[in-house]
């Protein structure tokens, strides 16, 4: 018997009911029109209509938002979404050790499940904190069974997805220097019942492996040709630490003709200046996920090298084996080590990061790394209604000097109040909507349970 389902109350949305009127809040647009004090927002149809001041629309419903920042939702761009039920289990672990506990050891004695259980909660986490767009890098297709676990975890959460289909991690015969493809039969099933139209919340994309440790060159040609015979989006890691640098990916793939434009690449850490130019000029992205490249010694997050090359990066939470699954933390981490560094290199050749960058990096600048900056990332007319409301009241925001600042250094998981997913409440006043946490919980620890008694090797 599977777990329980976790929906609960069917959750409000302005795309099936009257107007809704975002009313009074300080509204951070990340567009032109800047930070706008006592502002609305007016959301129809799950599309934003309007963004500005005095708004007033008959018959809608109104928000109240005064001492409280409106910002569009966050954007956590690369997230190992099947890990929910073995949360912080390798916060003191490394590189090395994640793959040999993790991946080599438990991934294989993952059940369809345990997915689900660690897929949702990994989801409910990230809504109640303010993320309303994920990519699941999703490198647990041990069974046609896994996938449709992995994906039913995401249409009951509802928030927006997009559903990296990545390979069996049943043996190292698929995850280091492997020789197997991907199980295109499996892909394309995925594809064809799951993602017949790349417009809603749920799409797709393949978590490829990649020459850097993982898979063969050849295998690398097969997985590529793949991606682009479904017309999907490619994400893969590469610059994972000083191990992997003797493979020379970027380099390869750009001479294989195999850096696909929007491609995004994840970590990047040690990469050439060279390697990430390549990036850049073949309409690539990177994304960085920085407490768990620092905590794991991958080396110094990439964020600063990134921005020297023109790129501007997205941000992750990776594993919740190690760190927080919210984006408070991904961006304390980023502005943090990414203003050491700039102030420790002898030569000052990096700019700085501001709190204004970091925000970006974890909205607008994640929107657009993993091919979503048309459609969310910011506030403006013509956007899907993706946004947040973070209270104001708790004593450590005042005085409201800088609302930016305050979002980055300051706020956490619990001053978010309100979150909503093209158009749809999942968490109103403080509660998550259409989904009971309990349940959510109690599938996780179960799950989690299990995944204890399989930890002993024997």
């Amino acid at each position: 018997m599977g777990p329980a389902t976790a929906m609960a109350t069917p959750a409000v949305s302005a795309q099936e009911n009257r107007p809704l009127l975002i009313k009074g809040g300080i509204v951070v647009t990340l567009e032109r029109a800047g930070i706008l004090r006592n502002a609305d927002v007016l959301i129809e149809r799950g599309s934003i209509v309007d963004v500005g001041e005095h708004l007033d629309v008959e018959g809608a419903e109104v928000v109240d938002a005064r001492n409280m920042i409106v910002l569009p939702g966050f954007v956590d761009a690369h997230r190992h979404c099947w890990q929910g039920a073995i949360r912080n289990i390798a916060v003191d672990t490394d590189l090395s050790g994640y793959f040999g506990h993790i991946l080599a050891h438990l991934a294989p004695r993952y059940r369809p499940e345990d997915v689900y259980a660690g897929t949702l909660s990994n989801d409910v986490e990230a809504l109640d904190a303010g993320v309303t767009t994920v990519y699941d890098w999703a490198h647990i297709m041990n069974s046609p069974a896994h996938a449709d676990e992995a994906v039913r975890a995401h249409r009951e959460s509802g928030i927006r997805t997009i559903f990296g289909y990545g390979f069996p991690n049943l043996s190292q015969e698929w995850s280091y220097e492997s020789r197997k493809v991907l199980r295109r039969e499996d892909v394309a099933r995925v594809r064809n019942t799951y993602f017949s139209g790349d417009d809603g919340v749920l799409t797709m994309g393949l978590a490829l492996r990649g020459p850097e440790h993982m898979s063969t060159f050849d295998v690398t040609r097969s997985d590529w040709a793949l991606a682009r015979e479904l017309d999907l989006p490619v994400s893969v890691h590469v610059g994972t630490g000083p191990g992997g640098m003797k493979y020379q990916a970027i380099r390869r793939m750009d001479a294989a003709g195999l850096l696909f434009e929007g491609a995004h690449y994840v970590h990047c850490v040690t990469l050439s200046d060279e390697d990430r130019r390549r990036i850049r000029d073949s309409g690539g992205h990177c994304i960085s996920t920085p407490a768990v490249e620092m905590v794991m010694d991958f080396g110094i997050p990439a964020i600063n090298s990134s921005l020297a090359a023109g790129i501007r990066p997205g941000l992750g939470s990776d594993v919740v084996t190690t760190t927080s699954g919210d984006m408070f933390t991904q961006m304390r981490a980023a502005h943090q080590v990414a203003r050491m560094h700039a102030y420790w290199e002898s030569d000052k050749k990096y700019v700085p990061v501001t709190a204004a960058d970091v925000l970006r990096f974890a909205t607008i600048d994640g929107a657009r790394a993993i091919g979503l900056d048309s459609k969310i990332g910011s506030l403006k007319a013509g956007k899907r209604a993706d946004l947040i409301l973070l209270r104001t009241d708790r004593l450590a925001f005042a005085p409201l000097n800088d609302p930016i600042g305050a979002v980055v250094s300051t706020a956490t998981a619990a001053d978010v109040d309100t979150v909503i997913v093209d158009g749809v409440f999942k968490k109103r006043a403080g509660k998550l909507v259409g989904i009971d946490p309990a349940t959510v919980a109690a599938n996780a620890t179960s799950s989690g349970a299990y995944l204890a008694s399989q930890m002993t090797p024997g």
